[in-house]
C-alpha cells in the first residue's frame, strides 16, 4: 500500500544515512549499526498493530486487529554466510517459513507453509529463485558498499583530471559542514570533457554500476544504461573544496550533458564533515518542463540528528514535491539509551492529479549495545484528518548462526522449462496464499465477505498500474456450506 511504501522509503533513507556517515550522529546507535554492517547473525522480530485504515469497514478493521494480536514476523540474517530467513507465526503455529541462501549469482530458496514441516527447495546457479518465483525485488540498499564504490570512483577519476587542475585560494562556507580554505578547480571545454569521458569510462562505469547496485538496487540497471549513453554537451567545471589542512570538504560540479539523447544541465553541491552533511542536486532538461531537484542539509551531534530536505520532480504539467524534517535524539537511561523524536514529510502533487498528504515516522526505541526494543509509529494524514496508521513493534538482537532445514524435494530452475518455472511459481504462491485462506475461513461469513470487499477496494484504488484482483479459488468466498518548506541554499 502506498503508505507503507512511502514511509518505508523514508525509513530506509534514514538508515542509509546513519550507516554510511563517516561522522556518527546519535552515538548510542553506533553499536547497532556496527553489528548490522558486520554481517554477523542478527534476528529481528516484528509485531504490528493497526490504528486506523479508511479503506476498511469497522468490522474488517476489528478482524484484522484481532488476528494481528497473535501474529509475529521474524527476520533472521547472516550476511557473511549469505543466509537469511523469514518466518511468520500466529500464536504457537508456524504459518510460513522461507529460507534464502545466496552465493554470488547463485541462489537457493526453501519454502514451507503451515504445519506441514516439509520444505521444498528451489535452486539456481545463475539467478535468485525468490526473484523468479515471487517477483521479489533486489536486496535492500547497502550504503557501505555504495560509499566504497564511490570512493574508488573518485580515486580513479582524479588522475584523469589532474592535467586540468588549478589551485585557487578562495574560501567557501558549506551549511552545517564547515569552511573550506582553498579550492582545486578543473575546467574542461566540451571537447575535453568528452575526451576525458571516452578515455576513462571503461574504468569508471563499472565502479558507478557497483555504487548504483548497492544504493538503488531496484533501478540500478536502468540508470546504468542511461549513464552508458552519457555525452558532454558543453563545458564541465569541477571544484574541490579543501580544509586548511588540505583535506577534502566538499565539491561543486556544473556542466551540460546528453543522456539517452536528451540534453540536460547539472548543478551539484556537496559537503560532508564531522559536523554535518549538505547536498544540492539539480538536473533540468535544457528545454521543456522536465527536471529533477533534491536538497538536504543535516546537522550531526553526539545525541541528535537534525535536518531537512526537499525533493521535486517536474514532468510536463505534473509536479511532485516532497519536503521533510528530521529531529532525532537519544537520552541516556538506567540501561542503555532511548531513541525518540520523529521524521515528517509532506507530499504535494499538482497537474493531472492534485493531492497533499503528510507522512510521519515516530520512533520510541530502547538501545543497549546492539539490542533493540521499542516501536515505530507510521501515519499518513490529510490536513488534520488521520488516514492510515499502524505501529510496528520491534525486538532485535545478535543471534546464533542460521540452521538451514533439510528439504524433502528440490527443483533445479536452471534445467527447468519456462512452463515448469511458471508451475513452480504458481505452487509457491498457492502455498503462501493458503495462509490467507485459513485466516479468512476462520472468520464469520459476514465478516469474511466484508473484509474481502474492503481489501479488493483498497487494491482497486491503489493506482492505475494495479493488476486486476486474482480470481483464484483461494480468494473465492462461498456460503458457509463451503515540515515547513526547505529553502535552496548555496554552500
Amino acid at each position: 500500500m502506498r503508505l507503507i511504501r512511502r514511509l518505508w522509503i523514508l525509513a530506509l533513507a534514514l538508515l542509509c544515512l546513519l550507516s554510511s556517515a563517516s561522522a556518527q550522529p546519535l552515538t548510542a546507535v553506533k553499536p547497532l549499526f556496527t553489528t548490522l554492517s558486520s554481517g554477523d547473525p542478527y534476528a529481528l522480530h516484528i509485531r504490528a498493530e493497526l490504528l486506523h485504515w479508511p479503506d476498511l469497514a469497522k468490522e474488517s478493521l476489528a478482524a484484522l486487529k484481532s488476528w494481528l494480536l497473535d501474529a509475529e514476523l521474524s527476520l533472521l540474517a547472516h550476511e557473511k554466510a549469505g543466509e537469511s530467513a523469514l518466518i511468520l507465526n500466529h500464536g504457537d503455529k508456524p504459518l510460513l517459513s522461507l529460507y534464502l541462501e545466496q552465493t554470488g549469482d547463485a541462489g537457493r530458496m526453501l519454502v514451507s507453509s503451515g504445519d506441514q514441516g516439509a520444505f521444498t527447495a528451489y535452486s539456481s546457479a545463475s539467478s535468485l529463485p525468490w526473484q523468479a518465483l515471487l517477483g521479489a525485488g533486489p536486496a535492500l540498499p547497502r550504503p557501505d558498499k555504495a560509499r566504497d564504490a564511490l570512493s574508488a570512483f573518485a580515486d580513479a577519476a582524479l588522475p584523469v583530471l589532474q592535467p586540468y587542475e588549478k589551485a585557487v585560494k578562495t574560501s567557501i562556507s558549506i551549511k552545517n559542514v564547515g569552511k573550506g580554505a582553498s579550492q582545486l578547480v578543473y575546467s574542461l571545454n566540451k571537447q575535453e570533457a568528452q575526451q576525458v569521458f571516452e578515455d576513462s569510462k571503461a574504468r569508471l562505469l563499472p565502479l558507478l554500476d557497483e555504487a548504483l547496485t548497492a544504493l538503488l538496487p531496484a533501478s540500478a540497471q536502468q540508470i546504468s544504461a542511461a549513464f552508458s549513453s552519457l555525452e558532454a554537451a558543453g563545458a564541465l567545471t569541477l571544484k574541490r573544496f579543501l580544509t586548511k589542512e588540505g583535506e577534502d570538504l566538499g565539491l561543486q560540479l556544473t556542466g551540460a550533458f546528453k543522456m539517452s539523447g536528451a540534453a540536460r544541465k547539472l548543478t551539484l553541491f556537496y559537503g560532508h564533515s564531522d559536523t554535518g552533511f549538505y547536498l544540492s542536486f539539480k538536473f533540468p532538461a535544457s528545454k521543456g518542463r522536465d527536471t529533477l531537484e533534491f536538497q538536504t542539509a543535516l546537522r550531526f551531534q553526539e545525541d541528535s540528528l537534525l535536518g531537512d530536505w526537499k525533493y521535486k520532480t517536474v514532468s510536463g504539467k505534473n509536479t511532485e514535491t516532497l519536503t521533510g524534517e528530521i529531529n532525532l535524539k537519544t537520552l541516556p537511561e538506567a540501561e542503555g539509551h532511548r531513541l525518540s523524536g520523529g521524521i515528517t514529510s509532506t507530499l504535494k502533487t499538482a497537474g493531472e492529479e492534485k493531492a497533499s498528504f503528510t507522512y510521519s515516522l515516530t520512533p520510541d526505541f530502547r538501545l543497549q549495545g546492539a539490542d533493540l526494543e521499542g516501536n515505530l509509529r507510521l501515519e499518513q494524514s490529510s490536513g488534520k484528518t488521520p488516514l492510515y496508521g499502524l505501529i510496528l513493534n520491534f525486538s532485535g538482537r545478535p543471534a546464533q548462526a542460521l540452521a538451514i532445514p533439510p528439504s524433502m524435494a528440490e527443483v533445479d530452475l536452471d534445467s527447468a522449462t519456462r512452463e515448469e518455472v511458471d508451475l513452480a511459481a504458481m505452487n509457491v504462491k498457492t502455498l503462501l496464499l493458503a495462509r490467507l485462506k485459513s485466516f479468512l475461513l476462520a472468520l464469520p461469513q459476514e465478516a469474511r465477505l466484508l473484509l474481502l470487499h474492503d481489501l479488493g477496494r483498497d487494491r482497486r484504488t491503489d493506482g492505475q498500474t494495479v493488476a486486476p484482483i486474482d480470481t483464484d479459488r483461494l480468494f473465492t468466498v462461498d456460503e458457509e456450506t463451503t515540515p515547513p518548506p526547505t529553502k535552496e541554499e548555496t554552500p
